[in-house]
């Protein structure tokens, strides 16, 4: 009698636990989501690399090089902005489902160790066996899950860090004369750099 209470509680557990494996394995999910809007905000910055900008070379076929750098700028960083914007409220979702599968993870660990501690019966049953592997299959799962959706996290982070940096200077060297060069454009491409690497998948 208390097998089949055993084997009635896993049964349930792994039935949550699938419920949210499948919903993390989803084809909208949200790491495909942030994968198509990552791979968005990296074409707009490929787009204003400015590696093969020389801010500090004066000369009027440079000075218009480096004015084109900036009205190209003003013209694309509205889409930057509403870009960073999507990426950083999905960090949100990110953070709520870490902590749904941290949570859930610590329920099924505890679960597992509850009953095994209470199954003091020598004699081995299948079924009760058959649901303990599938508990273990679950955890493996989540575990998989929880360093993916930390990496993601990560990733989000350096991103709105890294853009808040590069993209607050370029805002302000843009409103400037150029022709005063009184700001550190070799910060600027520093950071932009930073923005760049933090935009790879993979």
């Amino acid at each position: 009698m208390v097998i089949i209470v055993f084997i009635d509680e896993l049964t349930e557990l792994n039935a949550d636990l699938q419920k949210t494996v499948d919903a993390c394995s989803k084809k909208d999910n949200i790491t495909m989501v942030l994968t198509e809007d990552i791979e968005m905000f990296r074409q707009l910055v490929n787009e204003l690399d400015p590696s093969k900008i020389n801010f500090a070379k004066s000369g009027y076929f440079n000075s218009k090089k480096i004015e084109a750098y900036w009205s190209k700028f003003a013209e694309l960083s509205p889409s930057l902005q509403t870009s960073v914007s999507r990426i950083k409220t999905h960090n949100t979702v990110v953070s709520n489902t870490l902590t749904v599968l941290r949570r859930q993870l610590k329920q099924a660990s505890e679960t597992v160790q509850r009953i095994k501690s209470e199954y003091t019966n020598g004699q081995v049953d299948e079924s009760l066996m058959a649901q303990f592997i599938v508990t273990d299959t679950y955890i493996s799962v989540m575990e998989n899950l929880i360093t993916e959706y930390t990496v993601w996290q990560d990733r989000i982070n350096r991103i709105t860090t890294t853009s808040s940096a590069a993209l607050d200077q370029a805002i302000s060297f843009a409103r400037l004369d150029q022709r005063m060069g009184n700001y550190d454009t070799v910060k600027y491409k520093s950071d932009y750099e930073a923005m760049k690497s933090a935009c790879i998948i993979g």
